[in-house]
């Protein structure tokens, strides 16, 4: 999922780009008018800084510098309408190098704090070993998922899933190793649920897959693929590493995401006091 803004395409991203491209061209208008309204007296030059902002923050880096240049001009246009004639014409090209480099310097600077707060935003949304979401955005996304299926009625389901044998392994072969396993077992997650679907790494070796509305014959087919899929994987099944599965399906989406989140845990340490590598659904009571 891209999140960088240059990552956008398409006829909608690009009448935006058009839209908020107009927006910075017209905020350096706006600046250029009250510059000539208030004369020389008044210094107003941090108003140009507006568009240049602005483009720096919604348009690419090649855009805030286009936007940086176009301001760059009005302001000497100002310069011009309000009567300043240089003796000699080359200062006209030393004003416009010498304001335009700080106001394409300042486009960039906004832009690469933008391109890294986005960035790090990315972090915090996605696990890097497994490709899955983390915990925090899964809570998130998952609480507008569970709010959906409330306000129409229909069921949701949650899987909690934590690999057996995996502590051995990791203790026993190398925290290397155990990323190893952790990176199959997101791909074989990621391969396995629905489009619909929510899928998270919560820590350790333990996931949760939401599952907006699915019964418990939805549910207990779509984990149980999964349980056989990652039994079929080459690198956990020759180490042993197998999977217990617990899932919880609310027929009316009356719980709360904390709740099915407590009740799939209880339900996934059940199967691991039991047997393991197996699928235990439970139906809650309705609220």
């Amino acid at each position: 999922m891209p999140t960088e803004r240059r990552l956008l395409s398409g006829p909608k991203a690009l009448l935006t780009a058009a839209l908020q491209f107009g927006l910075a061209a017209l905020a350096a208008a706006l600046a250029a008018l009250v510059d000539h309204a208030t004369g020389t007296d008044v210094d107003v030059l941090a108003l140009y800084f507006v568009p240049i902002i602005f483009a720096g923050w919604r348009l690419s880096r090649a855009g805030a510098i286009v936007v940086a240049l176009l301001t760059t001009l009005a302001w000497l246009g100002v310069r011009y309408s309000n009567g300043w004639r240089p003796v000699n014409p080359l200062l006209w090209w030393v004003n416009f190098a010498t304001q335009g480099t700080g106001f394409v310097v300042l486009a960039v600077l906004v832009s690469v704090f933008v391109d890294a707060l986005r960035r790090e935003r990315m972090l915090r949304r996605t696990d890097l070993l497994t490709g899955l979401k983390t915990r925090w955005v899964r809570l998130e996304e998952g609480a507008a998922a569970l709010a959906l299926c409330r306000r129409h009625a229909r069921p949701i389901a949650l899987a909690y899933i934590d690999l057996d044998n995996f502590k051995q392994v990791n203790d026993s072969q190398g925290h290397a190793r155990g990323d190893e396993l952790l990176r199959d077992c997101g791909r074989v997650i990621q391969a396995s649920v629905r489009a619909g679907d929510l899928a998270a790494r919560l820590g350790g070796d333990e996931f949760a897959v939401l599952l907006p509305e699915a019964d418990a014959v939805n549910a207990a087919v779509l984990m149980e693929r999964l349980r056989q899929q990652l039994e079929a994987s080459a690198h956990l099944s020759a180490l042993g590493v197998t999977a217990s599965i617990g899932v919880v399906v609310d027929a009316a989406a009356g719980y709360t995401l904390d709740e099915l989140l407590r009740q799939a845990d209880a339900q996934m340490y059940a199967v691991k006091r039991d047997s393991k590598n197996r699928v235990s659904i439970q139906l809650l009571p309705p609220r």
